[in-house]
């Protein structure tokens, strides 16, 4: 689990080694910082950039939250959402 309140260099490693740590995933850590990194601008901080990844519930996507969409579908369709969002084309 990730700590809150900690550093972005921190925050960023804890990620990395957390997906690395899972070989289930079917995508890579850069993939999760690519994302944070375009909606960091929407959050306040990496945490709650984090905490918006993980429970943050997308209507469009039935109320599947970020990172279960990239499980369900994959990288591409999160970052055409989060795309489209910067846009102003989403919620």
């Amino acid at each position: 689990m990730l700590r809150r309140n900690v550093d972005e260099k921190s925050f960023r490693d804890e990620l990395i080694k957390l997906i690395r740590d899972n070989n289930k995933t079917q995508y890579t850590a850069e993939d999760i910082v690519s994302v944070l990194e375009k909606t960091r601008d929407w959050f306040g901080s990496s945490s709650d950039c984090h905490i918006w990844f993980h429970s943050n519930k997308i209507p469009s996507f039935s109320g599947l939250t970020p990172l279960e969409v990239l499980e369900r579908y994959n990288i591409n369709v999160l970052n055409d959402f989060v795309d489209a969002t910067n846009l102003g084309s989403y919620e």
